[in-house]
């Protein structure tokens, strides 16, 4: 996959779609202040494009029934977990029926998925009944009794203690009350974490840090009814990168489990293909 596409592309419009493409800035009301600012302020540049790339925001029901089993959202919190979202705060999904339709820039090739057919789109939830849904909270959660077989396929491989001398003892932290939308797979798109990193940057994409791959993880579980995945997802935490996956060990049984495992040299995984990234679409 090439770092970029977009600029690139651009050169290639011919000079009627470039006339075409003013006029109808021009007929919305754009003139030329507004492509000056577009030309010198890099921040304006940026909400400018993200705006051309996301679309405009839709109603999270719409977005429901677009992404079907690829969506966790606020009736799925509710049926599962009895969380109870404000219908007043739910924010808008910020992705369109556009977006959600163009091929998945990680998939490319000959049988090119479309996003809604290859990444996960979850409401983050940042607390269950005033307590932070963090990482202590996801382990108490998957070892309650009453979840048997909804939650006893995604167990966590390490006992809290070891989860907490992997993640190098950070404060805990939660998803953020907001939409993600995330590749299933983690994308193998380079090498190293870094060359990852600046390569989904590209394409749209952030980081994230491990407690929203591993929410991802469990939530896309719940509904699919277990998948083996087999790339692990790199996240960061401070200057820690953190791989989040199955167990490579037990990962086609019923009892497969999430395995936290920090890489201490980026070198090693360059020849296994198994170590994607951790990224959700920008908002």
């Amino acid at each position: 996959m090439r770092e970029s596409t977009g600029q690139e592309s651009l050169w290639k419009v011919g000079f009627g779609a470039i006339g075409e493409s003013l006029r109808c800035l021009e007929r919305a009301g754009i003139t030329d202040e507004h492509l000056k600012r577009l030309r010198s302020d890099n921040s304006y540049c940026r909400k400018v494009s993200l705006a051309m790339l996301n679309g405009l925001p839709i109603h999270w029901e719409v977005a429901r029934q677009i992404m079907g089993m690829h969506f966790f959202g606020p009736k799925e919190w509710e049926q599962h977990f009895g969380v109870n979202v404000s219908e007043n705060g739910i924010p808008l999904f910020p992705w369109d029926e556009w977006v959600l339709g163009l091929p998945c820039p990680f998939t490319t090739g000959i049988v090119s998925k479309q996003v809604k057919d290859s990444h996960f789109a979850f409401l983050g939830i940042d607390n269950i009944g005033g307590v932070p849904l963090d990482i202590h909270k996801w382990y108490e959660i998957t070892k309650e009794p009453e979840w048997e077989i909804g939650l006893e396929r995604v167990l966590f491989y390490d006992g809290m203690d070891g989860i907490w001398q992997l993640l190098g003892g950070v404060a805990p932290q939660t998803c953020s009350f907001r939409w993600y939308l995330m590749s299933i797979e983690p994308p193998y798109v380079g090498e190293t974490y870094w060359q990852q990193k600046k390569v989904t940057i590209n394409s749209g994409y952030e980081k994230v840090v491990p407690i929203v791959e591993i929410t991802k993880l469990i939530l896309h579980d719940i509904l699919a009814g277990g998948y083996g995945r087999r790339v692990s997802g790199r996240t960061q935490l401070g200057d820690k990168v953190i791989s989040i996956g199955y167990c490579p060990f037990n990962t086609m049984g019923v009892n497969r489990k999430i395995h936290i495992v920090p890489i201490e040299n980026d070198e090693l995984c360059k020849k296994a293909h198994t170590q994607g990234i951790a990224a959700s679409r920008k908002m």
